[in-house]
């Protein structure tokens, strides 16, 4: 697939994924606090769809919480925008500040000639 094309999809599906599961983060941020969908990629293939997410706290049981909502965003998605194929749902946990940090280290380790 085409990246443009991967990259409309891409910003397409982060907006579909987040206003499905806004309702339901709302309902769930007595356990989770603040709870954000970071990134969504879909492979080119267009098999699996992982959604990346970050919450303040129990990030532990975030993913397995969201999964529950996996088959309603798969519905929201065949509403908006038409695919070959249907991906699988992957809930996939990452800590922003971790992700920052590992990304300026490698900013810093590069040699500017």
């Amino acid at each position: 697939m085409k990246e443009n094309r991967l990259n409309r999809y891409n910003s397409e599906l982060k907006e579909i994924v987040w206003n499905c599961l806004l309702n339901h983060t709302i309902e769930m941020q007595k356990e989770f606090w603040l709870i954000t969908v970071n990134e969504v990629n879909l492979a080119t293939d267009l098999s699996y769809l992982d959604i990346f997410v970050s919450s303040i706290t129990n990030q532990d049981k975030l993913c397995k919480e969201l999964a529950l909502y996996a088959q309603e965003i798969k519905v929201s998605i065949n509403k908006n925008i038409v695919l070959r194929k249907m991906p699988i749902i992957r809930f996939r946990y990452r800590d922003e500040m971790e992700f920052t940090t590992n990304l300026l280290k490698k900013i810093n380790s590069l040699e500017l000639e």
